[in-house]
This record gives structure tokens, sequence and C-alpha cells, in this order.
């Protein structure tokens, strides 16, 4: 399976110290050069940096999708969102994960599948990639990552694990 990830979903993988566990989900991992760049050039000392620089060129790709794919996202304000998408229209990966609401829009109208990060986290349990789903999240929470309690609830109810976001 192929995945295209946007800064968002590498910046949670990391701070819920998941990120390297991606090849056991995918064949294939897919950055735009945009992604490349927030996360690393311009995130020094921010989660994701070292993980992306490391897995940059060994089990993640840098893509740049071509101006035509690009073109199909001229409605889209960012620059570094529009380059997501574009590298998604054109490698048609089996998941886009996102958890930007525009980004999702644009996405799902050009027949684009996208998973959220924490559907993310729920199939690594159910394959067995991940023993429990709560510390992830309570690792990404206590490093600033901003899940909505509805949905911190609803994804450990999902997993089979109960209680409220500490």
């Amino acid at each position: 399976m192929i995945v295209v990830l946007d800064s968002n979903a590498v910046i949670g993988l990391s701070k819920g110290a998941v990120f390297e566990l991606l090849p056991q989900l995918f064949s294939q991992v897919l950055v735009a050069p945009a992604t490349y760049e927030e996360v690393v050039t311009n995130g020094q000392g921010r989660a994701g940096v070292a993980e992306l620089a490391a897995a940059a060129g060994a089990w993640v790709a840098v893509k740049d999708p071509s101006l035509q794919s690009r073109s199909e996202f001229g409605a889209v304000q960012n620059q570094r969102d529009r380059e997501v998408l574009a590298l998604a229209y054109e490698t048609q990966p089996d998941f886009l994960v996102t958890g930007d609401e525009e980004m999702i829009r644009f996405a799902t109208a050009r027949g684009l599948r996208v998973m959220s990060l924490l559907e993310l986290l729920q199939a690594a349990k159910r394959m067995g990639i991940i023993s429990a789903l709560r510390p992830v999240l309570d690792a990404m929470l206590a490093q600033g990552f901003g899940i909505p309690q509805a949905d911190f609830e609803q994804a450990l109810r999902e997993a089979g694990e109960s209680g409220a976001a500490p």
C-alpha cells in the first residue's frame, strides 16, 4: 500500500513516537518537497525533524509533483497543501493522511481516499503493530499535538480502550 503524508501527519506520528512504524503499514511512503521543507528545514528543534530527515531516501520518498498535477489544485490557497494534494493526485496512493479539512474536501472531490491520523493509528493497533492506542495518544498530547477530546475518546472506544483524556 502507498501513502502520502502531510506535515501534520509526520509531526503527529513523531510526537507519538510511532513514525518509524510506517514501513510496517505501507510499502511506499511519500512526502512532497514542501512537506519535507516545512518539517525538516523550517522545523529545526521540533518533532519530526530527525525522523523525516533519517527516513528520507531510505524508506520515505520525497517526490515532486508535476506542474500539471499542481494546476489541478489551483484553487487551494496554501502552496504546501497544493503540493501535497498534487502529489496524491498524481500518484493515486491508497491513502492521503491529513487532518486538514480543506485538504480533505479537495482530495475527496477528486476521488482520493483520505485517512485521519487517528484512523491510521487504529489500523496499526488492529494489525498488532502497536499494542495500545492510549500511550501513543497520550504521548502526542504531552508533546502539544492537538486532538479534540471527542475524537480522542471515540478513537479509544473504537480501539477497545476506554476513558477520557488525561
